[in-house]
């Protein structure tokens, strides 16, 4: 009658909350439903057949692994999170100067949220100034991301045309041949992208 009462009451707990973890307890409730059935149908000349025993272990089994199972998933799952690796490059080509930094903060909300993340902006057209010495006003700034990981490059196509050399760059930045086939094969290697 103990258990008849255990069960009752995890099935008003059940029907109360939509909880996930009691869901998983399903087996039980089933096995309760079983008994209690079969409880009301033979008042009192309850027989075990062969066939009964095999269902209340087969429920009874259940009840025993399905938490367990349900546990496992729920640990892969936070593993995985844990050890993703995120890849992120930006795509910057404007001078405005409130959008770099808006840039510059959202790195550096980025790298404190996933400080593993792979990060590299990538800059060309009109947004080249940003990464010339004597032209940028976040030299600091840019220096910081660097430490914390951020790969800057910057694009020799837009070098050339406007007759920068790598002398110019602040130090640590590195060059690509073009800004558009880097990004092109940082998606294809799988890159989130954003643009700016």
């Amino acid at each position: 009658m103990a258990v008849c009462n255990t069960f009752r009451n995890f099935r008003q707990s059940i029907q109360k909350k939509n909880n996930l973890a009691e869901i998983t307890y399903l087996p039980t409730y089933f096995l309760y439903l079983y008994l209690a059935n079969l409880r009301k149908k033979r008042a009192g000349t309850f027989k075990l057949t062969a066939m009964k025993l095999r269902v209340i272990l087969l429920l009874a089994f259940f009840a025993v692994t399905a938490p367990a199972s349900f546990a496992q998933v729920k640990q892969k799952s936070a593993k995985t999170e844990q050890t993703r690796q995120h890849r992120i490059i930006y795509d910057v080509n404007a001078a405005d100067t409130a959008q770099h930094a808006g840039l510059i903060r959202q790195l550096n909300n980025l790298k404190r949220a996933w400080p593993d993340a792979r990060v590299e902006v990538v800059v060309y057209g009109k947004a080249l100034n940003l990464l010339v010495t004597e032209n940028t006003t976040k030299a600091t700034a840019i220096k910081e991301l660097q430490a914390k990981g951020v790969v800057f490059a910057a694009c020799e196509n837009t070098m050339r045309a406007r007759k920068i050399t790598k002398a110019q760059l602040l130090p640590a930045v590195i060059t690509v041949p073009m800004a558009v086939g880097e990004i092109v094969i940082k998606q294809e290697e799988g890159w989130s992208y954003i643009k700016l």
